[in-house]
């Protein structure tokens, strides 16, 4: 076991990297010899915030090429906007609004650092362009009254009061 990890350690430090099938045999190997627990398969269904997640993350992959770190920054934003705005479980992208928006980033910014907010901010603009990508021409005002597009009412985080 020790010999492995060090085998590993050592490709990681080289700058090389294992790839898929090295890793799927390695890991069947430390399971054949009981050195790790068996894979347990989860059934999971994720819920309809989740699914939006997912798919917006996989737009952001395919479509954007954007790096793992941007994808795994923005998600958990994306994540608590939706939960924040469709707390009933149910998401509809095209009843998004002006003051959801607002609202949620009010809320959100006075407990974050500059950093933090920026991330914030930057992750709500991509996704709700990608919402506008996806064909949904969601209502700037709270009324309802016109049309556009939403990605213009978040500002950059040193717009929002603190």
């Amino acid at each position: 076991m020790e010999t492995i990890l060090g085998v590993i350690c050592w490709i990681e430090r080289s700058g090389q990297s294992l790839d898929t099938a090295a890793l799927r045999h390695l890991l069947a190997f430390l399971r054949s010899q009981n050195a790790i627990a068996e894979e347990i398969e989860a059934d999971h269904n994720p819920s309809p915030v989740e699914r939006h997640v997912q798919a917006y993350g996989r737009y952001l992959h395919h479509a954007r090429a954007l790096s793992r770190q941007t994808i795994i920054n923005c998600r958990p934003v994306v994540r608590d906007f939706l939960n924040f705005r469709f707390s009933d479980g149910e998401v509809s992208l095209a009843q998004l609004r002006a003051i959801d928006v607002t609202d949620f980033v009010r809320k959100r910014v006075s407990r974050l650092n500059m950093r933090r907010a920026k991330i914030m901010t930057t992750a709500l603009r991509s996704f709700l362009s990608y919402v506008h990508y996806r064909g949904h021409h969601v209502r700037p005002g709270s009324s309802g009254s016109d049309r556009g597009q939403l990605v213009t009412v978040v500002h950059s985080s040193c717009d929002w009061p603190r």
